[in-house]
């Protein structure tokens, strides 16, 4: 089609200045920064169309529903305990915590566009929260590659524009120190590029009991101010208190304000490589890729996967070589693993 062939439109937001509409944002941040609970305040408001945090009002037209597809938390002890000490209504929140596939539920992944899109229209919602995006990659994917994951995006970014509908996801930061970051979540450098907005969570570098969310990525205008949160409450019903703006901008979090992130490198890498190769064997060139884009330098990989007693093997008589866990049978160290690949 002809440029002018196309039907101008403004943008309209969620929250002014941080999450757009019927657009795809990622949220980033460590564990134990409160990701999930600061996304829950801001649902809660959605939900009862009360102020965002600085004031500004929602282009929602009142109150609105959310669906959110939450792996790691449970819903009757987590969820909804923080949905209540953040004022939200739980009955504009609808969680799809399965998929009937065949003859057994199972569990949703990104690729279940149609059935979020039936739970966005029963619930006249204008956000759906994924959190935390890796439990919902279809098994056998990777955020490795960025051709790859691009794809496995496409029926979410196709799900925000056609249902109008905000898809807020939620990633770890990656490992490592020193990230700019724009490109500090785990995974491929696709995954942010495919997102029109992200924020990240932090620690406050001028006050380690407070948190920051600065603004990493907007397309759409110019970056809201940083603000300053902390987290409080208890058992569960944990809540964000909204401290006020802050002058500290991202790069000053690059620049090693924020919280290191500087655990024990064999163990972390260990724990990386444990989790990689959980679904199956994977190829050495793809893992060498991750390792990279995820802060681990590829010598640590090897010695950490030596620990491991992983085995690497060709993959079929002309194929590269892969890595893949031990069995039960094998408990010697991966033997080809110091020859440098």
């Amino acid at each position: 089609m002809l440029l002018s062939e196309a039907e101008r439109s403004e943008v309209r937001w969620l929250w002014p200045g941080y999450i757009p509409l019927g657009k795809l944002v990622m949220v980033d941040g460590d564990p134990g920064v409160g990701k999930s609970t600061l996304i829950g305040d801001i649902v809660a408001r959605l939900t009862t169309g009360r102020e965002m945090p600085d004031g500004s009002r929602s282009e929602t037209d009142g109150p609105a529903g959310v669906v959110m597809l939450a792996g790691e938390e449970d819903a009757g002890d987590s969820i909804l305990p923080r949905m209540e000490a953040a004022g939200g209504d739980s009955r504009r929140v609808r969680l799809r915590v399965s998929v009937r596939r065949e003859y057994s539920d199972q569990s949703p992944t990104i690729e279940d566009a149609d059935h979020i899109a039936d739970d966005i229209a029963r619930s006249q919602a204008r956000a759906v929260v994924i959190d935390p995006f890796s439990e919902f990659l279809v098994s056998g994917q990777s955020t490795i590659s960025d051709p790859e994951i691009r794809e496995a995006l496409r029926p979410l970014r196709r799900l925000a524009q056609e249902t109008g509908a905000t898809v807020i996801v939620v990633r770890h930061l990656r490992k490592g120190a020193n990230k700019r970051m724009v490109h500090a979540g785990a995974g491929s450098m696709g995954i942010i590029g495919a997102a029109r907005a992200a924020l990240l969570c932090d620690r406050n570098p001028a006050n380690p009991s407070e948190r920051l969310m600065v603004v990493t990525k907007n397309s759409y205008g110019p970056e809201g101010a940083s603000q300053r949160y902390r987290i409080a409450g208890e058992r569960g019903a944990v809540r964000v208190e909204w401290l006020g703006p802050s002058e500290v901008r991202a790069h000053e979090l690059e620049d090693g304000g924020g919280a290191p992130r500087t655990a024990k490198p064999k163990d972390d890498a260990a724990e990386w490589i444990a989790a990689r190769l959980a679904e199956g064997p994977v190829a050495t060139t793809a893992l060498q890729e991750a390792a990279t884009g995820d802060g681990f330098a590829w010598p640590t990989v090897r010695r950490a996967a030596e620990r491991l007693c992983v085995v690497r093997q060709k993959a079929g008589f002309q194929g590269g070589w892969e890595w893949s866990l031990p069995g039960e049978d094998d408990h010697e160290p991966a033997k080809m693993i110091m020859s440098g690949v």
